[in-house]
């Protein structure tokens, strides 16, 4: 069973208007009603559907491994591993930056080069490069640092290492910072970064601002995505240069990590997002991994799906990072000893029942400290449609709230369940002493980095993305930081309402929903951001059976229209079975799937929404 919206009752559904000639152009190959899920992923070319459908792992862009920033940063790794330098591959301490982390230091292993990793400790280390840290690696003799997921911004850092004779290459998918005085450019397209003064800097966000790659999901690549571009290139030319180790490298082998931090960052899927969950979900169901193997046992993970990684594997590969340290994780990911592995996976237990507890008594106080800003009537809502804003009169458009020694690690989830529950874009802030660290998550069209770059003379440090960003800010620009922050919230809010309607890519009848275009849907996976389940609505059903209830909370029904029956499963509906029941005919929003539970491979709809019989709103 799928894990789909839950819609609040009375939620607006809104049929997205698909172009009719292209319809109708890719209608002359798949059922019409495929052809309108294809279209609405801007996909309107016969060949983009099966290049969609049938991707591959030759689809990746092999060209790239030849542009000059990805072979400079490749053959000064090759030439460190020659020579016996030390490497240190430095990570950051979420699963994106974990993955990616063990994905640079066993490649760099398996070639023979003298290579650790580093993880900053999220409550002394901060964000990114320390220079405390990278002063005691050039101690230590270090002479070229990676970064992977981090780096884009750390001019100072850099800068250091450099006249320490370290050479650093930056692997990173975060938004890079540009000078302001280009601001005038930006409608035209052109940016002028500020860069730092790497020896190698791989960045998708710079190159296809530049108009240096064009192929889909490039801009969009996660940090382990980027990370892995480096090391298919240092593989592809240890080959070329005979390097004796390169044959036992197979780079396949590798993307259960790929897909683990791809998922876990919520990245579109689609292009080589796609290609990299796609194939990495099957590495990771049969990894050997005796580490990852042991994580998919103990949380019984079999599938090995989206919906395990982002609801199972991630959050317990996360937790480290948030209340101990993120090492753990990435020892999971590297360690080849079983025995060791089931230790490991026990600490990643015990720290996420730590991070539950933490996160649950933050979001406590975080929720305390923002109701007490608003009026009495107004505390204590549940979740809404539309968010505070439609049912309060001059609702605050951000939540910005501080409080004393909250855990940094927790706050970036806390921010996410504010968002969830109030329907704006929050930052929850950590305060230690006279500053404070922030993490920001954004939702609708709000773009968060944009925000904080326009905040920026109030703000020690920012990075990040459109929908999650970190910050830096003192005490007594709080305030200021919040009114500046909630006024281009408005502007945001303003120029395009915050959507509040159910996006249903078809009209359909039940005929329509075959076994045809069931196996044509199930060939569109894996779903994710960018990708999510197609959604279609049936008008004007009846109920053919009386529902049961399953398990106590789910409900089970025969719908019936024109003659054509359908089953349908509803998951979490019994507090709604006396609507069922009420209405005589019903219009209703489904994803269909073929049901093979013992076998049976029979068309099985689930139930999205439902409503009285009444005309549909046009996208």
């Amino acid at each position: 069973m799928r894990k789909l919206p839950k819609i609040q009752p009375g939620t607006a559904w809104e049929i997205k208007d698909t172009d009719s000639i292209i319809t109708k152009h890719l209608s002359e190959v798949y059922p019409v009603a495929f052809a309108k899920v294809m279209c609405n992923r801007g996909l309107y070319e016969v060949s983009a559907v099966e290049d969609f459908l049938h991707c591959a792992l030759s689809d990746l862009p092999q060209h790239k491994t030849e542009e000059q920033s990805l072979c400079n940063a490749a053959e000064r790794v090759l030439s460190a591993i020659r020579n016996g330098e030390k490497i240190v591959v430095y990570g950051d301490y979420d699963v994106d930056g974990v993955t990616s982390t063990a994905l640079v230091t066993e490649v760099i292993r398996n070639l023979g080069g003298d290579v650790d990793y580093f993880i900053p400790n999220r409550l002394t280390d901060g964000y990114g490069l320390s220079s405390k840290r990278i002063g005691e690696m050039a101690d230590r003799g270090v002479r070229v640092v990676i970064t992977v997921d981090c780096g884009i911004n750390a001019m100072e850092e850099v800068e250091l290492l450099k006249s320490r004779g370290v050479d650093v290459i930056i692997t990173d998918h975060h938004e890079p910072k540009f000078d302001p005085q280009a601001d005038l450019f930006t409608a035209s397209g052109l940016k002028s970064f500020v860069l730092p003064n790497a020896f190698s800097i791989i960045n998708p966000k710079i190159e296809s601002c530049s108009g240096a790659s064009s192929e889909a999901g490039y801009f969009d690549l996660a940090g382990v995505g980027v990370a892995f571009m480096l090391c298919w290139c240092i593989v592809k030319k240890a080959g070329q240069k005979k390097l004796k180790k390169a044959a036992g490298v197979r780079l396949q082998e590798y993307l259960d990590l790929v897909a683990l931090g791809t998922i876990a960052d919520v990245v579109p899927l689609y292009g080589q997002n796609r290609i990299f969950v796609k194939y990495g979900l099957a590495a990771l169901k049969n990894t050997v991994r005796p580490g990852l193997r042991k994580l998919i046992e103990k949380t019984r993970s079999f599938d090995c799906d989206v919906k395990d990684v982002t609801f199972s594997l991630a959050p317990r590969l996360n937790a480290p990072g948030r209340v101990t340290d993120a090492s753990t994780a990435v020892e999971l990911m590297l360690t080849k000893d079983a025995v060791q592995g089931e230790v490991l996976v026990n600490e990643l237990e015990d720290a996420n029942r730590d991070r539950q507890r933490i996160e649950k008594e933050t979001f406590r106080k975080a929720q305390a400290a923002f109701e007490k800003t608003l009026p009495p009537e107004f505390a204590g809502l549940p979740k809404i449609p539309g968010g505070l804003p439609s049912v309060m009169p001059n609702s605050p458009n951000v939540i910005v709230v501080a409080g004393e020694n909250w855990n940094p690690g927790v706050i970036g989830i806390v921010a996410s369940r504010m968002v969830e529950r109030y329907g704006i874009p929050a930052v929850i802030i950590a305060m230690q002493g006279n500053v404070g660290k922030g993490s920001c998550r954004s939702c609708g069209s709000f773009h968060m980095f944009d925000a904080l770059r326009r905040c920026g003379d109030l703000l020690e440090n920012y990075g990040g993305h459109r929908i999650a960003a970190g910050l830096s800010v003192k005490r007594d620009k709080i305030d200021e930081f919040r009114s500046k922050l909630d006024s281009l919230a408005k502007e945001a809010r303003e120029c395009e309402a915050q959507k509040t309607s159910l996006e249903v890519d078809a009209l359909v009848t039940l005929e329509d929903l075959d076994e045809e275009l069931i196996n044509l849907i199930g060939m569109c996976e894996p779903y994710g951001a960018g990708n999510p389940e197609p959604m279609f609505a049936v008008k004007g059903v009846y109920l053919a059976d009386e529902p049961q209830i399953i398990k106590g909370k789910h409900l089970k029904f025969m719908v019936v229209q024109n003659g054509v029956y359908r089953e349908v499963f509803a998951y979490n509906w019994k507090e709604r079975l006396y609507e069922l029941e009420s209405l005589p005919q019903f219009d209703m929003v489904v994803y269909p799937y073929m049901n093979d539970y013992r076998n049976s491979n029979s068309i099985e709809l689930q139930l999205v929404d439902i409503r009285p019989c009444e005309e549909m709103t046009k996208k």
